[in-house]
């Protein structure tokens, strides 16, 4: 019966030091694939980041064009109210000049008659 129970203590010792290695295999895995999973969320971590830095760029480009041509705009349409300005004057100045052309051919015709 002492060789029974021996080997029962044996046994449940065994037992015990491969749940104990098989804890440790286990608790190895565990942080190894803790370690992957860490360096696989970086890698992906960075590749986001460097897709947002170059759609940053981009965006930054494209702000910069249309910054541009929107300031060449107010100065074309600065010129333009300039000169529209300046054509209106024209058109005053020589609807005056009709007048007096027209007063002038009334004044002419009442003498001729």
């Amino acid at each position: 019966m002492q060789s029974i129970l021996i080997s029962h203590e044996e046994v449940m010792r065994l037992r015990q030091v491969l749940e104990d290695d098989d804890a440790r295999v286990d608790s190895r895995l565990l942080n190894s694939l803790r370690a992957d999973h860490i360096q696989l969320k970086l890698k992906s971590l960075r590749e986001a980041h460097e897709g947002v830095n170059k759609e940053l760029k981009s965006l930054q480009a494209i702000h910069k064009s249309l910054k541009t041509e929107n300031n060449e705009l107010k100065l074309k349409h600065t010129a333009l109210q300039g000169e529209l300005l300046e054509c209106q004057n024209e058109t005053s100045s020589l609807d005056v000049e009709v007048s007096k052309l027209t007063n002038c051919c009334e004044l002419l015709s009442k003498r001729i008659q």
